[in-house]
């Protein structure tokens, strides 16, 4: 049975389909499912779920059908969804993900890997679509809107892919604790509304002699300074950046975890923190991250693919989203509050537990 799938923004119905923009929807709207008719000029049985601005239209080639119950994707109590393996074919996702492995297994660096990437906003570009980094945000947006590769690693990227493994087993040996590999996780993805995020980290903590307050599973997340060119010299920070938050906090959420550790490699020293989940920050970030997705790339896709990149610029975002300020002085507070619990100079390491 094939579905078909709607985005309406502000009047406008955008379908999977690149043939171009369907008009002539009359929308009788309920709370959570109704039917719309005259679609085309055709009586027609649909089902609808609608979450505010955002409208999920499938057509049923055999009557009414009805949906899972997902909770509202503005809040964070998302007990009405549930994680699966398999992607969802849409817009949203024009490439559906090939292989039936799990997405976890995948090795990270690999072409599966890139492919369950490429059509999501993952955990590290939290910042740059949040607007940290203003001219970088519409970069992104024409990254994601015109299915373009990522940009190429500059210098600080490479050192931090060449000394990441490097960086993971010196953490094993100061804190003990055993750390697996895990490829990429998708956010909720039975559900098109949710199922464009992803992240992928660069450890699971699955044993913890260092202690993570009781929890057998955390995140391991790595960081390895440049120094601007001089990573030798590099020492580690003595708090967390603050621009690192949206990542940090996306992969709790996605993972569905409660505790990270952060840890910051130098060759010569090292330290480690613990951040917590926060559900008032992801409450925070995921409305200008799903105004990015939805009113942004996606309107922007659809007008690419139907009429060239010219048009595609109206739904170009702005520099900054009109919270982005608050996210950043949020950002701070939390990067502030999160607590060094290891300092390793020269292989002595000492705990702040």
């Amino acid at each position: 049975m094939k579905q078909m799938f709607l985005h309406i923004r502000t009047g406008m119905a955008f379908t999977s389909s690149p043939t171009g923009v369907i008009c002539g929807l009359e929308l009788v709207f309920a709370r959570k499912y109704t039917r719309a008719m005259n679609l085309c000029g055709k009586q027609q049985t649909l089902w609808l779920t609608t979450f505010s601005r955002d409208i999920r239209i499938h057509r049923a080639s055999n009557g009414f059908k009805s949906s899972h119950t997902v909770a509202h994707p503005y809040k964070c109590n998302f007990s009405g969804a549930r994680r699966l393996g398999y992607c969802a074919q849409s817009l949203s996702h024009p490439g559906p993900y090939e292989n039936a492995s799990d997405p976890s297994n995948v090795s990270q660096g690999s072409k599966e890997w890139f492919a369950l990437r490429k059509d999501r906003l993952t955990a590290s570009a939290f910042s740059t679509a949040l607007g940290f980094w203003s001219n970088r945000r519409v970069e992104l947006w024409e990254e994601k809107a015109f299915f373009k590769d990522g940009l190429v690693a500059n210098p600080a990227m490479s050192w931090g892919v060449l000394k990441e493994d490097t960086a993971v087993e010196r953490y094993r040996e100061i804190t003990g604790n055993v750390v697996e590999e895990f490829g990429f996780q998708i956010y909720f993805e039975n559900d098109e509304l949710l199922s464009w995020l992803g992240a992928s980290p660069d450890g699971l903590i699955k044993s913890c002699p260092s202690g993570l307050d009781g929890n057998s599973e955390g995140i391991l997340e790595v960081k390895c300074p440049y120094n601007k060119g001089r990573p030798e010299l590099a020492l580690p920070w003595a708090s967390v950046p603050y621009y690192y938050m949206p990542q940090l906090q996306g992969l709790l959420e996605i993972l569905d975890v409660s505790l990270m550790d952060f840890y910051c490699w130098t060759p010569n020293a090292s330290s480690v923190f613990r951040i917590r989940r926060d559900p008032d920050y992801w409450a925070l970030i995921f409305e200008p991250l799903k105004e990015f997705w939805w009113e942004s790339v996606i309107p922007a896709r659809q007008a690419f693919l139907t009429h060239g990149e010219r048009f595609a610029y109206k739904y170009m975002p702005s520099p900054q989203h009109r919270y982005t300020n608050r996210i950043i002085a949020q950002s701070k507070v939390l990067a502030r509050k999160a607590p060094l619990i290891c300092r390793e100079i020269s292989g002595h390491a000492d705990f702040f537990l």
